[in-house]
């Protein structure tokens, strides 16, 4: 077991090859996800945006970040509380990716000319 040592933020205990299994878990889920966002919509929903790429992820990260509030401020009232937060944050990682993308060109029809 390969633990943290850092005097500045100390974290005694903590399985770092378990953080790390668990972290590469959920990239390669989001990975997947967004090769199926890509084939399921296209580049060009996020491309050709209202007001342009970044403008539509913009407005997409509010939206996730608005119901997972919601959710949040309902609280666990029914049942799929956790799976519904999940999936917000889920959805928030992959339009940051998006977005990440958008910024460097890489996103198919925002290259940078």
């Amino acid at each position: 077991m390969t633990t943290i040592e850092d005097p500045v933020h100390p974290a005694a205990g903590v399985d770092l090859e378990h953080f790390e299994r668990a972290a590469q878990k959920v990239c390669e889920a989001g990975f997947e996800a967004l090769v199926r966002y890509h084939h399921r919509h296209g580049p060009g929903m996020v491309a050709h945006a209202p007001g342009g790429a970044m403008a539509g992820v913009a407005v997409r990260l509010h939206d996730q970040v608005v119901l997972l509030a919601n959710v949040l401020y309902r609280g666990p009232t029914t049942d799929g509380f956790d799976r519904q937060v999940s999936d917000h944050l889920f959805e928030i990682v992959l339009l940051a990716t998006i977005g990440q993308l958008v910024a460097q060109g890489e996103w198919p029809g925002t290259a940078q000319e």
